[in-house]
């Protein structure tokens, strides 16, 4: 991820281009929780939204992360099927079930009527 971040102000980091960046989690309730309970790679996804900021891990500083959106999926047929509330608090979560044959019928005839007409 840093790799796409650029040096802006002070300690800020961004995006290059004045462009957002979007995170995509895919599976986020795939950690399963050590013998303690806890699941560290959330937690170091959730230190993230409450601080606004990483660890530069050569200098051991701070690194404010500016411009930067967070996308998460949840697969329901692996991992946990609970994220922790510390987290979770700072969620917006949605629940959509899949489309049915007719749905997606609709759908991607839609978008192929659109390419064939050169939009």
């Amino acid at each position: 991820m840093e790799e796409q971040l650029e040096k802006r102000v002070g300690k800020q980091f961004g995006p290059t281009s004045r462009k957002k960046l979007v995170v995509v989690v895919e599976n986020l309730n795939m950690p399963l929780p050590d013998t303690y309970g806890s699941q560290s790679a959330l937690a170091l996804l959730r230190q993230h939204l409450d601080r606004g900021f990483w660890y530069d891990r050569s200098k051991l500083t701070p690194k404010e992360i500016i411009e930067q959106q967070y996308l998460a999926t949840m697969n329901p047929n692996i991992g946990t099927q609970t994220i922790p509330d510390r987290l979770l608090f700072k969620l917006f979560p949605i629940g959509i079930g899949l489309p049915t044959q007719q749905q997606m019928g609709t759908t991607f005839s839609a978008l192929l009527q659109m390419c064939l007409q050169g939009r």
